[in-house]
């Protein structure tokens, strides 16, 4: 009976190779899972950035106009903000907290 051990083929270590330098010997190798793309990866990302804070900003911008309109607001308010980011396929949600000055 063969282990699923004994199908691993280990890189060659140096005689004299530190753990770290046999971990990520170890790390480099190819199991058969498919590449990413890191350029298209941090590019689809900084996308969706840029559209949530260019959409965000002006969403802002609009209720303040719309409330000073109606006088709601003078002009020197804080207004606390949040913020949270989710992406349900990778379990994240992560809450910003933060503050929009008017003056």
């Amino acid at each position: 009976m063969t282990s699923a051990w004994a199908a691993l083929s280990l890189p060659p270590f140096a005689p004299d190779a530190t753990p770290r330098e046999r971990a990520a010997a170890c790390a480099a190798l190819d199991y058969g899972e498919t590449p990413m793309n890191d350029d298209a990866f941090n590019l689809s990302i900084r996308k969706f950035l840029k559209t949530v804070g260019v959409h965000s900003q002006r969403e802002i911008e609009q209720a303040v106009q719309r409330l000073r309109a109606e006088g709601a607001v003078s002009g020197n308010e804080r207004f606390p903000a949040t913020m949270t980011l989710e992406v349900p396929g990778l379990g994240l949600s992560v809450k910003f907290d933060g503050r929009i000055d008017l003056e």
